[in-house]
């Protein structure tokens, strides 16, 4: 009974592996970034956001400020002394390597704290 309980597991693992590997693309939900391009040979090939000035790739880039402080807490590291926590805000966006096209994505942030605990 053991062995065909396997064999019976197996065997639907097996047709569930296989139902995803001949899944229809045009069903199947892409959750990339990347547009699918489907050449003549039949490829999907993934590319790049392209610029909507040139028509070359984008890259994805990020301008950091500086850091500025942002809240004092009690030291987690030492058992005396406090933590000093710093945030620093950027813009993340597309630019185009040859025509330095801008597209803005989102603000983003970005904190790091210092340690001024003690013994």
């Amino acid at each position: 009974m053991k062995k065909i309980k396997i064999l019976l597991t197996v065997a639907l693992l097996t047709i569930v592996a296989s139902a995803t590997l001949f899944a229809d693309e045009k069903k199947v939900k892409n959750a990339s970034i990347f547009d699918p391009v489907r050449t003549d040979s039949g490829i999907v090939v993934r590319r790049a956001a392209t610029c909507f000035v040139c028509g070359g790739p984008m890259v994805i880039k990020t301008d950091w400020g500086s850091y500025n402080f942002l809240k004092e807490v009690d030291c987690v590291h030492k058992p005396f002394g406090t933590d000093i926590v710093y945030q620093r805000k950027g813009e993340k966006y597309y630019q185009c390597p040859s025509c330095l096209t801008k597209r803005a994505i989102s603000d983003v942030t970005s904190q790091k704290t210092v340690c001024h605990g003690y013994y």
